[in-house]
């Protein structure tokens, strides 16, 4: 299985972007067999970043229903009305979902909270840094309740491994940063992962699901 997501930076008036990001969900999950989930992403990326997500079952399924997209005249009528809204192009992730903690990988509800951290793997400590990750991701979901899933970057930095946690709203998010902060197990296990990870590539969002 596999986690798609097109992130894209509008600019402009938010009334008319948030509506437009909602039009072109609306849109594709009625046109195509995509089941299409669009986050607002609140930290961690330039103001006014949506994310368009959903869960493939392969690179073939996802091509195939692309493919009958771009046949879609009012799909493609809807993506040059956007152009008033965006100067670069959006940017498309493909992440393999190798391993599930504390819950199986579902489509999170409107409302919810999602939690995406990132990093680089050093070349020569692959194997050491999944079963580190690993480790991190059984006990965060043990820690917090939440389930969290961790996959690998199929496409873009060679190494790049993905973290993915949702929470049913930012409140509880709080809540969970406030018991990683003083969890000693947890602390203990960032401390081991010196050397795993190329310098300075962990990087953070945050993101609220909206429709």
């Amino acid at each position: 299985m596999y986690l798609f997501s097109r992130t894209i930076t509008m600019r402009g008036n938010p009334r008319e972007t948030m509506a437009y990001a909602r039009e072109m969900c609306e849109l594709v999950n009625e046109r195509s067999s995509f089941d299409v989930s669009l986050w607002q992403v609140l930290f961690g990326a330039p103001v006014g970043t949506v994310s368009y997500s959903m869960l493939v079952e392969s690179r073939a399924a996802f091509v195939a229903g692309q493919a009958a997209l771009l046949g879609d005249d009012e799909y493609l009528d809807a993506i040059e009305r956007g152009q008033a809204f965006v100067d670069q192009p959006p940017q498309d992730r493909l992440v393999a979902m190798v391993h599930h903690a504390g819950g199986e990988l579902r489509r999170a509800d409107v409302g919810s909270a999602a939690t995406i951290v990132a990093a680089q793997a050093e070349v020569d400590r692959i194997a050491d840094t999944l079963s580190w990750s690993v480790g991190v991701a059984d006990l965060v979901a043990a820690i917090t309740g939440y389930p969290i899933h961790l996959g690998t970057l199929e496409h873009g930095p060679f190494g790049e491994l993905q973290w993915t946690s949702t929470a049913p709203d930012i409140g509880e998010v709080d809540r969970v940063s406030d018991l990683l902060a003083k969890d000693e197990d947890y602390l203990r296990h960032m401390g081991d992962s010196k050397g795993l990870f190329v310098p300075a590539s962990g990087r953070q969002l945050l993101g609220l699901r909206i429709a």
